[in-house]
């Protein structure tokens, strides 16, 4: 068991145990925020053909060398509707935005750009060769890929995967993670609050995050500080696919937590990260179900499943690194730092002039919980940092609640 680890070596012992989830079929007006457990491929062309972009009239741009030009209108054409005949010279044809280009056509007029005459339409402004017609395939064409494996799906990839006539995809099948708050100072939101107790926030907070980053958050109920009740509790969130407790991890006389793991043959992968906030960071496993023990304070258990949940669940669900991504920003401020652990700041993101800045959101105590409410997201201070000066460039992590679906 490793203790005081560095903050990479934690996450590459977490993400070893992330195994892929199942592949399931989801109707793709469920598909919202789920991961592709597959490539997805156009099967046809977008558009399947030449089409309208506009209402008007269809015309051979070579009947229109100069204006005003004058046309026997040859019929009409509507969406949905076959192209029908040829036009021939001297013709246009009356067409609808969507309809398919009938042959001959090689340019749409307005119709603002008309005048319609009984059965002639006099056009008013030369047209420019193919103007106002979408090309079949200037979409995407047969075998284009649309989304890969791993992708989150947006409302925008909903539409595009309807527009390739995809009922469904496959995706990877959500993770049921169980969250466990333990202490008895725990009192239920809603409840009276006795003297000494403090309202239970951090499960209600951790199953949020869960399902913001693509998971099912099954929340247990708070657990005293006693052995037989965390025992019963623990048992009850390995049904689970895995485990996030928050809090009894620390070293005080009543935190019976690993006591009580170590009874059910857990195996301890790490105690304790080089990190502030959140060093009593832990993460085991009993059998193969993974289990975080999170600190207990109402911003560490938030920061450290952002950090090291958040990213065992998107390796689980095909998208290893997603949490990674970051926004660049300058420093609004100077801020200093001990060296020798590496910092989890919380930041506002604000547009100053020309550039976006990242301002800390007030006092960083790992109890401030209105510095998290109030942030975009995190600034990290690596170990050997002691200083990040006002104006130099950085990298700002999202929050989970900032990026999702």
């Amino acid at each position: 068991m490793k203790s005081y680890i560095p903050v990479a070596e934690a996450l590459k012992i977490i993400l070893s145990h992330a195994r892929p989830a199942k592949e399931e079929l989801v109707k793709l007006e469920d598909a919202l925020g789920r991961y592709l457990a597959r490539d997805v491929a156009a099967l046809h062309p977008n558009p399947p053909s030449d089409n309208s972009a506009m209402d008007g009239y269809g015309v051979r741009v070579s009947d229109v060398k100069a204006v005003p030009a004058t046309l026997k209108v040859a019929g009409s054409v509507f969406a949905g509707q076959a192209p029908g005949k040829p036009i021939r010279r001297g013709e246009a044809i009356e067409i609808m935005t969507g309809a398919p280009i009938p042959e001959g056509v090689d340019a749409v007029i307005p119709v603002e750009e008309t005048e319609r005459c009984g059965t002639d339409v006099m056009v008013l402004k030369k047209p420019e060769p193919r103007q106002h017609i979408r090309k079949k395939g200037e979409d995407y064409e047969k075998g284009d890929l649309l989304a890969s494996r791993g992708t989150r799906l947006t409302p925008a990839h909903i539409a595009l995967m309807a527009s390739a006539g995809r009922g469904g995809v496959k995706a990877f099948r959500k993770p049921k993670i169980a969250v466990l708050s333990t202490g008895n100072e725990l009192v239920e939101p809603g409840r009276p609050l006795g003297r000494g107790k403090i309202y239970e926030s951090n499960s209600f907070g951790i199953c949020a995050q869960v399902e913001v980053s693509g998971g099912i958050p099954v929340k247990l109920k708070a657990a005293a500080d006693d052995p037989a009740v965390l025992r019963k509790a623990v048992l009850e969130g390995l049904k689970q696919d895995a485990l996030v407790v928050s809090g009894g991890i620390s070293m005080g006389k009543a935190d019976y937590l690993r006591e009580v793991m170590e009874g059910l043959g857990a195996r301890f992968h790490f105690v304790k990260v080089r990190q502030r906030p959140g060093n009593p960071m832990t993460f085991a496993t009993i059998g193969r179900k993974p289990v975080f023990l999170l600190p207990g304070n109402p911003v560490s258990a938030p920061l450290c499943f952002e950090i090291y949940v958040r990213g065992f669940l998107e390796a689980v669900l095909g998208n290893p690194g997603g949490s990674d991504d970051t926004m660049s920003c300058v420093m609004g401020e100077t801020i200093r730092v001990k060296k020798g652990k590496t910092y989890f700041l919380r930041v506002v993101v604000k547009r100053s002039g020309k550039e976006t800045a990242a301002f800390l959101t007030g006092p960083q105590g790992s109890g401030i919980l209105t510095s998290m409410s109030r942030a975009d997201g995190i600034l990290v201070v690596p170990e050997g940092s002691e200083e990040i000066t006002k104006g130099s460039v950085v990298a700002v992590r999202p929050f989970s609640w900032r990026t999702s679906c």
